[in-house]
């Protein structure tokens, strides 16, 4: 998974704008895994330090303080109807 910036929804939709439904991209989708930023970096050819740039982001975006609250999130979007 090099490279990848299409934005998708947890569901797999998009919008008129490119984003979404949650307003994720899919490489945001992947940093939300909670996955360690090494093995992130890896697997999207970028650095830690942008890992760490796309979490804040995640943080921000949903109003979260920590990795373990984003996870959980994302894993009740998926899973929500």
């Amino acid at each position: 998974m090099i490279g990848i910036k299409t934005p998708i929804s947890v569901d797999g939709s998009m919008n008129n704008e490119g984003r979404g439904q949650r307003g994720l991209t899919t490489r945001k989708l992947l940093v939300a895994r909670g996955l360690p930023n090494k093995q992130i970096a890896r697997q999207l050819n970028i650095s830690e330090g942008t890992v760490k740039v796309h979490l804040h982001q995640i943080y921000s975006q949903f109003n979260i303080r920590n990795r373990t609250v984003m996870v959980a999130l994302v894993r009740s979007m998926v899973t929500a109807p």
